[in-house]
């Protein structure tokens, strides 16, 4: 079943400004870096992914907001909601504690 939020991701055309925007509210960051390689490419269902994100969370809060950024394929403003770069709120992920119950039924 349902277990919390995990996460909300956002795809934003400048990183540092709205990481520092999730700063001054107090949110601290939980991780950042680099994405790219086959997997993300997979995930996304996009070619030569070259992204950066980083996930800030408020202090002892459960659910994170991830900022993405990617510089190729370049993030869009198109109405395009099938695009994994598209920029704006891309998805909710939810924590369940047992995802082939929760995916069959």
């Amino acid at each position: 079943m349902l277990k919390k939020i995990d996460h909300v991701a956002i795809v934003v055309a400048d990183l540092a400004s709205a990481r520092d925007f999730f700063l001054a509210l107090g949110f601290i960051v939980v991780r950042e870096g680099p994405l790219q390689g086959q997997w993300i490419d997979d995930v996304l269902q996009l070619s030569a992914v070259r992204a950066e994100y980083v996930a800030l969370s408020l202090p002892e809060a459960q659910t994170n907001i991830e900022l993405l950024t990617f510089y190729a394929p370049e993030g869009s403003r198109e109405s395009s909601p099938d695009s994994s770069n598209k920029m704006g709120i891309r998805h909710i992920a939810f924590e369940v504690s047992d995802i082939e119950n929760v995916v069959i039924d």
